[in-house]
């Protein structure tokens, strides 16, 4: 189907409809680091699903402050305010999710990944009961897959 047609009969569906679908198209493209993430999705998912089996068995803990404070101290150590700048955008990513978690890409059974704008990490979550969200993994994108493998 060429865009003459598709455009006009995506006009047609209901508002939130085309909402859905621009962000649909939009996640497709965004990220000027999918390529990396590509390449180690399968290993990053892996990851994802058995530390949310960990979190639910009780093994491990979820996300900590402390992890995306050490990241935050990073960037800030490389430009004063970028670090604020990472926290800031990573509230926004994680209210974007928890907005329209079904919005996000499916990457394997119920595990979803959402890449941040700015800088080069993408999130892994699962949608809980009710609006509730998990966020399992924080990844940079050039991170080794088996980060946060060993966590207790």
């Amino acid at each position: 189907m060429k865009i003459e047609e598709l455009a006009p009969e995506a006009l047609r569906l209901p508002a939130k409809d085309r909402v859905l679908l621009a962000a649909s198209l939009w996640e497709s493209i965004e990220d000027p680091y999918d390529l990396a993430v590509a390449l180690g999705d399968d290993e990053a998912i892996s990851l994802a699903m058995e530390r949310d089996e960990e979190i639910e068995s009780g093994k491990v803990k979820a996300l900590s402050h402390s992890e995306l404070e050490e990241v935050r101290d990073y960037y800030e150590s490389q430009s004063i305010g970028l670090g604020r700048d990472f926290v800031d955008e990573f509230e926004r990513q994680v209210l974007r999710i928890a907005a329209m978690p079904e919005r996000w890409m499916v990457v394997r059974g119920d595990l979803r990944r959402s890449l941040m704008k700015r800088f080069p990490y993408v999130i892994f979550f699962r949608i809980l009961e009710g609006d509730a969200i998990r966020v399992t993994v924080v990844k940079h994108v050039k991170r080794h897959p088996s980060f946060g493998m060993r966590r207790k």
